[in-house]
């Protein structure tokens, strides 16, 4: 067993110095913590030149000196090019886009829907992807050899093979619920994308230039889809539930005419059309598909829905002037919102009277 060199400075010192010490300036400020612990060891002994050497090193853990934890991660995203952070931006942008655009004014259209639910996917397949992410920075941050290549490569085909499973999702729904022409072009852009990243794919073995914005996008992606998901997705989803709502209040002004004039609700709303020989209004919001309208004895009701959280959530909003209650919806017909939302787990007021909106699954 090594017996320690009574001429030595405490060892955890001088290791916990050469740990925090900036690199550019260890050897001459450890030459003269060495001086200084020799000088005091021939004129004051060992045991109080050992208590000034510790107390030197704790003297010296101040800004100036201390080393930059991140100075490696700093030299690698100065690898970065303009591109990469347009990329950055452009990828981020268009995930906002397309988990808002059901909820966003303009014609009715069933593909932001799938869209919507594609978007806030990322955040389940964050628990794949912010792992590979952490993995490729970290390879990257190591070094620029051979191996590190391939492994981006293996990393980057594993990412792409996960994204591509809601994207075939997505198709399937653009073609089964939106239409053929829809399908064939989302077809068309996923093959687009997916020639793209093939092609990107085998570049990444002769790569040099380490820390791209893939990486990078594999770590944000899923939690500003998170973020979307819990802090976006409910403002959004009442903005475009007022949108709906003040539309079809114009709706039941018509509705309220045609009694006014004819002694009677209409029973459809092509009767209402025609009887008033009016345009009616139609939905306000991409997400929203229709405004819809049934009469009984009773009176009316006015209603429309809109899917939410990952196109599993159906909110279903309902006006009826003789204060609708679920109860009180005698049998059932799958056409009608105010039977549909006999399955509904929760029920709101709309801060507006006779409405009243579900959330059904």
């Amino acid at each position: 067993m090594a017996t320690p060199n009574p001429a030595a400075p405490p060892r955890f010192f001088l290791a916990l110095f050469r740990w925090f010490c900036d690199p550019d300036i260890a050897e001459d400020v450890e030459g003269d913590l060495m001086e200084d612990f020799h000088r005091n060891l021939e004129k004051s002994g060992r045991r109080k030149a050992r208590r000034m050497f510790i107390r030197e090193v704790m003297q010296l853990v101040r800004p100036s000196l201390v080393k930059n934890p991140f100075r490696s991660i700093h030299f690698n995203i100065h690898y970065m090019k303009k591109s990469d952070w347009v990329w950055i931006g452009v990828i981020h942008m268009l995930l906002i886009i397309m988990i808002v655009s059901p909820f966003v004014p303009g014609p009715s259209n069933r593909l932001v829907i799938g869209l919507s639910a594609l978007g806030q996917s990322a955040m389940f397949l964050g628990l794949l992807l912010a792992p590979m992410g952490a993995l490729w920075l970290f390879l990257d941050f190591r070094g620029r050899s051979a191996s590190t290549g391939k492994h981006r490569q293996v990393l980057a085909s594993i990412a792409a093979g996960v994204v591509m499973i809601p994207a075939l999702l997505s198709v399937v729904y653009a073609f089964l619920l939106v239409g053929i022409a829809a399908g064939t072009a989302a077809s068309a852009l996923l093959g687009l994308c997916g020639f793209y990243v093939w092609k990107n794919v085998r570049r990444l073995g002769e790569q040099s230039r380490p820390f791209g914005f893939v990486p990078v996008c594999l770590l944000t992606v899923p939690g500003l889809s998170l973020f979307a998901h819990m802090c976006v997705i409910g403002p959004v989803s009442s903005y475009s539930r007022g949108l709906a709502m003040d539309r079809s209040e114009e709706l039941i002004g018509l509705v309220e005419q045609f009694k006014t004039e004819k002694g009677r609700y209409p029973l459809t709303l092509q009767e209402l059309e025609n009887g008033l020989s009016v345009k009616l209004p139609d939905s306000p919001v991409m997400g929203i598909s229709e405004l819809k309208y049934d009469a009984d004895e009773q009176g009316f009701n006015v209603s429309f829905s809109q899917w939410q959280h990952m196109a599993v959530d159906e909110e279903i909003v309902i006006f009826s002037k003789a204060n609708f209650t679920v109860q009180n919806a005698l049998g059932f017909d799958y056409k009608l919102d105010k039977h549909r939302v006999k399955g509904a787990y929760a029920s709101f007021d709309a801060d507006r009277a006779h409405w009243r909106y579900y959330w059904c699954d």
